[in-house]
Formats: C-alpha cells, structure tokens, sequence
C-alpha cells in the first residue's frame, strides 16, 4: 500500500518467478486484496502449462495457451530478452528475505 497500489494490476516477475511454486504464485496473486491491489498476476510459464497437462487439460489446449501468451506478452522471459515488458515503476524484493 505504501507504493500505492490501491486499484492497480500488479505483475510479478523477475528471475525469483521462476522459483515460486504454482501454489505460492497462487497465493501471492489472491492477496492482491492484501496489499491493495485490484489484481496480482504471474506470467505464464512451463510451470503453468505443466499444471494445465497435470489436470486434464488436451495438448492442443496446452498449445493454444502458450502460443496466445508467447503472442501476447503473457509469457515469462527474461529480463534480458528483447521482448521482455518494460514497466512504468518496479519495487524489488529479495524473495529469500521473505519468512513465513
């Protein structure tokens, strides 16, 4: 709340995502409320999709997922790649620093 989030989207990213299991990503996304905001999301990666095959989900649904995310810009990549979201503020946190 500090940083004003209050009534904004909130993305996670970052080298940390890719650490987080689903479940933390999940929770963290559903306490948005929490920290104020309207919404957090995690982009979606090879976890994700990995989720969608481990619960029934058809290959080619799996497929359509990643290509609309890869083609929108939902997809996880690195920092360093050229497609990789530019954001307007950023707040960094050291995930190991965090106790439950």
């Amino acid at each position: 709340r500090k940083k004003k989030v209050v009534g904004k989207f909130v993305e996670f990213y970052g080298p940390g995502v890719s650490h987080l299991t689903l479940a933390d990503r999940a929770t963290v996304a559903n306490m948005a409320s929490e920290y104020g905001a309207t919404m957090g999301f995690f982009p979606l990666d090879d976890v994700t999709l990995e989720y969608l095959t481990q619960t029934g989900r058809s290959e080619e649904h799996v497929e359509r997922c990643r290509s609309y995310a890869k083609e929108n810009g939902f997809f996880l990549v690195p920092e360093t790649d050229a497609k990789a979201p530019h954001y307007e503020d950023t707040i960094s946190l050291d995930l190991s620093t965090v106790v439950p």
